[in-house]
């Protein structure tokens, strides 16, 4: 009898270090990129439910609140937690998903890609592909923005939060009363810092409510920084998504090319070129090389 199958695409991953004043290991907490998994790994995954390789019925694991991407198709899908509380592991076929989203760049993925023993889609531009991408499961957003347009704004960890107010008092030149969405783990701290914190701003550090955000046709246009955060929105808006480089540099010249580069990211297979340019919905990329430069070019909202 065949094994049911175990999909790992992200989990709390755990390791020892040592410290360098006594010696002794700690246990440091690593998290699992969401760019690289939904760049990457569900692509993989969906290329084996297409191929008919695994089934809806299969068990996939992923981060608590990233488990929205998957429960719209997959009748199983639990937290990493609760995988650690399968009995009798040895029972099952355990696909190791993850290594492809950890954030090590030197990992070896090819080996990895060799494991699924089957021969990966060579284009990725398909209809079947693309409704798997776009099948989010979404959840209610606040009832005042459901017939009013808004902008969303992801504010990532360890940006400053002069950015996100310089950002803020950009778009109020433009429409002064129009609500701004902001999507951070960070809220606590920047509702300190930010003028006028509650003026038609609103917070939330829940991922499933962000996306649920760009998902509405209200969404005017998203504002991140170059990440994995902000590029959930190739997924889940129609529309411009407004980048600036900030932590990434823009060391390969993505800026100007944007159109070019989006073409391309969906010619060939999954992994690249430009595999986090890759996209399902109808997105209008705009890149900037700073916050500087996004400042100064955001337009007014009406033009938009």
């Amino acid at each position: 009898m065949t094994k049911p199958t175990i999909l790992l695409m992200s989990m709390d991953h755990y390791e020892n270090r040592v410290i360098e004043n006594n010696g002794s290991p700690i246990k440091t907490y690593k998290k699992m990129c969401l760019g690289h998994e939904t760049n990457l790994t569900r692509f993989v995954l969906f290329d084996m439910l297409i191929q008919r390789h695994i089934t809806k019925d299969d068990i996939v694991v992923t981060l608590k609140d990233r488990q929205f991407l998957y429960t719209k198709i997959f009748s199983n899908c639990i937290d990493s937690e609760a995988y650690q509380q399968i009995p009798n592991k040895q029972d099952y076929h355990i696909i190791p998903l993850w290594k492809i989203t950890a954030s090590e760049m030197h990992i070896d993925r090819p080996a990895i890609y060799q494991q699924f023993q089957h021969t990966m889609l060579e284009k990725v531009d398909i209809p079947e592909m693309k409704s798997l991408l776009n099948s989010f499961d979404y959840c209610p957003i606040d009832p005042l923005h459901q017939n009013t347009d808004f902008i969303v704004i992801h504010h990532r960890y360890q940006c400053s939060h002069e950015i996100l107010q310089r950002m803020i008092e950009k778009v109020r030149k433009g429409n002064l009363y129009i609500p701004i969405i902001i999507f951070t783990s960070n809220i606590p701290f920047l509702k300190k810092e930010i003028e006028n914190p509650e003026m038609n701003i609103y917070w939330t550090n829940n991922l499933q409510l962000y996306a649920s955000y760009m998902n509405s046709p209200h969404c005017r246009y998203v504002i991140s920084e170059w990440s994995g955060g902000g590029q959930l929105s190739h997924y889940c808006h129609d529309g411009p998504v407004l980048y600036y480089f900030n932590h990434y540099r823009d060391i390969t010249g993505y800026v100007g090319r944007e159109k070019q580069i989006l073409k391309e990211s969906m010619s060939s297979d999954f992994r690249g070129p430009y595999w986090d340019f890759k996209f399902s919905r109808n997105i209008d990329i705009r890149l900037y090389k700073n916050i500087g430069d996004l400042i100064e070019n955001i337009e007014n909202l009406k033009s938009i």
